[in-house]
């Protein structure tokens, strides 16, 4: 009868091992890639109302994209004349975009605007303030 020595049955059982080892490992999905930053996530912002009790601008919201930011506002104007309102984006010290509502008169007129902000990250803040025949509010700024 022929005896199988331990160092050979061990042998191949570890050499089985290895191959199993290295079969499963090629196999096996590769792991996943680094997916890339996502763009900001739009930013909305109430900011201040501008002009006067009968002319200006009210409930102005900015909503900030990641390559252009939307301004929706009520324009008011109860007086002799007409009101409307300008917006700039801006991005660091630079204007991205400048936009003026239609003219309101003796009116509440909701209005919105999409300003273009072609940088990475768009926007980082808006500039605003109303005309009117009398004269121009004092300009606002509102942040990201």
């Amino acid at each position: 009868m022929r005896t199988t020595t331990p160092g050979r049955f061990k042998a191949a059982a570890l050499f089985a091992a290895a191959t199993l080892a290295a079969l499963t490992a090629a196999t096996a999905p590769a792991p996943a890639l680094a997916e890339a930053p996502a763009a900001p996530a739009a930013a909305r912002k109430a900011c201040a109302n501008v002009g006067g009790e009968k002319s200006g601008a009210r409930a102005v919201t900015a909503t900030f994209h990641n390559r252009s930011v939307t301004v929706k506002a009520t324009v008011s104007d109860h007086q002799t004349g007409s009101t409307r309102l300008h917006v700039k984006a801006i991005q660091g010290s630079n204007v991205t975009d400048y936009q003026t509502s239609v003219w309101v008169n003796d009116d509440d007129r909701k209005v919105s605007m999409n300003l273009a902000a072609d940088s990475p990250g768009g926007a980082s803040a808006i500039e605003y303030w109303t005309e009117s025949t009398y004269g121009t509010s004092g300009h606002r700024v509102c942040t990201r």
